[in-house]
C-alpha cells in the first residue's frame, strides 16, 4: 500500500490496526499493509488505546499483587477479631491500605502489542486491561491535533513585553510591517498571528489602537474634467507606456500637496518607484514658478546627474506642472528631462506617489497650515518617513536603497538622514518636538 510521505492515519487505518491486533498480527504486518514503519504503528497503538473495567472476582475486591502467593497480611482495616487473611476480604480493598503492595502487571500490556485485543483470556481476566478501538483511537487523535493548535505558545511576560513594546511604537505612527520588520525576531508570534489575536480580543489592547485599523469612509467620486488647451502630444499617459520597461520602472512620480485653501506655501513630492523613496520639498508659492525654483534647485544638488536621476517625470494636469519646456530645461536651456501627465482624473496612474502621501498625512494630516511650515520640517518628515520598512521593499527602509543609489550631496543638501527603527515618529508630534527644539 503505497501512502503520500507524512500523510497521517485515517479511521479506515485505524479499523485495520484493530482488525490485526485481533489476529494477533505483528506491528510489523500491520506497518506493511498500511505502508507505515512499525514505529508508527507502535506509537499510534500506545497513545491511543483505551483502559478496561477490571474483572472483579467473588473472592476480594483487592487488585492483584505481586506478592499474592506468599502474603499472609491481617488486619490492616484495624477491626478487633478479624481472622480473615486481607488479600481474600470482601469489605475492604487492601491495595489502598498496604503498603507493599505491588500491582501485577499483564505482559502484553508492558511490550508489543501493548493491547488485548488478539488475548483468548480478556473475558475473564482481573489484571490491568487496554484495548485498542479504531473510533476512539480516532477521537483521541483528532482532539490531541486541535489541543496542540489551541492557545498561545509563549508566557505571560513575553506576551506582556511584546503588547508594550507595539502600543508604544504604534503610538509613533509606526505599523505593524515596519514594527516586526525591526523586532519581529524577538517577539513570540508572528504579525498575521497578531492582528488574528487583536480581533479576538486575546491581549489588553484593542483594534483602534493600531495604525490604519479604523476604516475610512468611501470617497466621492470626482466628476471628470474637461480637456485642457494645451497641447499634450507626445507627453500623455498612453504616450509613457510606449516607453521601455527599464524607464517606466525608474520614472520618477511628481506631486503637489496643498494645504488650508488660503496657504500660500504648498509641498512639492517627488516619488522615486524603484525604491519608495519620496522627496518632499517646501514651495513658497503654490505656483508654476516655484516648481520650476525647486528643480533647479536639485539639478544644483545632483552633481551633474539629474537627468539620470529625474530623467522621466510623470505628473498631474495640475496648474503648477503645465508650463513642461521650463520643467524639461535648464536654465542654460539644456534639456534635463521628460515630462509626461496623467488622464485628467486619473490620479491612480501615478499611485505609488498618492499613496505614500498617506505616510506623510500622518504628521501633517489635512486642515494642517502650511504656512508654519519650514525647511527644517520637511527635513524630518522626509527623514522619517524614508526610514520607515516596508514589507514591499523585503524589510528595508527606502533610505537605505536610496542611499546606495542617490548623490550623496543630493541627501545632505535637503537634509535627509537615516532615522533608528524604534526612534522612526509618523505622527504630528513629530513637528511639535521640532519646533520644541
Amino acid at each position: 500500500m503505497t501512502r503520500k510521505l507524512n500523510s497521517q492515519l485515517t479511521l479506515g487505518d485505524r479499523n485495520i490496526i484493530a482488525r490485526m491486533l485481533s489476529e494477533n498480527k505483528s506491528f510489523s504486518a500491520i506497518a506493511r499493509v498500511l505502508g507505515v514503519s512499525r514505529s508508527t504503528i507502535s506509537r499510534e497503538v500506545q497513545r491511543n488505546r483505551s483502559p478496561q473495567p477490571k474483572m472483579r472476582t467473588k473472592a476480594s475486591l483487592a487488585s492483584r499483587c505481586r506478592h499474592e502467593a506468599e502474603c499472609d497480611i491481617r488486619q490492616l482495616c484495624k477491626k478487633a477479631g478479624c481472622r480473615y487473611q486481607c488479600k481474600r476480604c470482601r469489605t475492604h480493598d487492601c491495595s489502598k491500605l498496604c503498603l507493599h503492595f505491588l500491582e501485577m502487571m499483564c505482559t502484553k500490556i508492558m511490550a508489543a502489542p501493548y493491547v488485548c485485543n488478539g488475548c483468548n483470556k480478556k473475558s475473564l481476566c482481573d489484571l490491568r486491561r487496554y484495548l485498542y478501538k479504531s473510533k476512539e483511537a480516532q477521537l483521541k487523535a483528532e482532539a490531541r491535533r486541535r489541543e496542540v493548535r489551541l492557545g498561545i505558545d509563549a508566557t505571560k511576560e513575553e506576551i506582556t513585553t511584546m503588547v508594550d513594546r507595539v502600543r508604544m511604537l504604534s503610538a509613533q505612527g509606526q505599523s505593524l510591517e515596519h514594527i516586526w520588520e525591526t523586532h519581529g525576531e524577538c517577539f513570540p508570534v508572528s504579525k498575521r498571528s497578531f492582528y488574528r489575536h487583536i480581533g479576538e480580543g486575546r491581549y489588553d489592547m484593542k483594534g483602534i489602537e493600531l495604525p490604519k485599523r479604523a476604516r475610512y469612509k468611501p470617497r466621492k467620486k470626482c466628476k471628470i474634467l474637461k480637456a485642457d488647451q494645451i497641447d499634450f502630444t507626445g507627453r500623455r499617459y498612453a504616450d509613457w507606456e510606449k516607453l521601455s520597461e527599464e524607464d517606466r520602472v525608474s520614472t520618477v512620480q511628481m506631486d503637489c500637496m496643498c494645504g488650508m485653501r488660503y496657504d500660500r506655501k504648498a509641498i512639492l513630492t517627488l516619488h522615486f518607484v524603484r525604491y519608495h523613496f519620496q522627496i518632499p520639498i517646501l514651495l513658497e508659492r503654490h505656483s508654476s514658478e516655484y516648481v520650476i525654483k525647486a528643480l533647479d534647485y536639485l539639478e544644483e544638488l545632483s552633481e551633474g546627474h539629474f537627468k539620470e536621476i529625474f530623467g522621466i517625470l510623470l505628473t498631474d494636469r495640475g496648474f503648477e506642472f503645465l508650463n513642461h519646456q521650463k520643467i524639461e530645461h535648464s536654465k542654460n536651456r539644456r534639456k534635463r528631462c521628460s515630462v509626461y501627465y496623467c488622464d485628467p482624473s486619473r490620479s491612480d496612474q501615478k499611485g505609488a506617489c498618492e499613496k505614500n502621501h498617506v505616510e506623510i498625512r500622518k504628521i501633517i494630516p489635512k486642515k494642517t497650515c502650511f504656512d508654519e511650515l519650514s525647511t527644517w520640517d520637511m527635513a524630518d518628515i522626509a527623514s522619517h518617513v524614508n526610514s520607515y520598512k516596508r514589507a514591499s521593499l523585503g524589510g528595508k527602509a527606502p533610505i537605505d536603497l536610496a542611499a546606495c543609489v542617490l548623490p550623496e550631496g543630493l541627501l545632505e543638501g535637503l537634509g535627509i538622514r537615516r532615522i533608528e527603527p524604534d526612534e522612526v515618529n509618523l505622527t504630528p508630534g513629530l513637528l511639535e518636538g521640532s519646533g520644541e527644539a
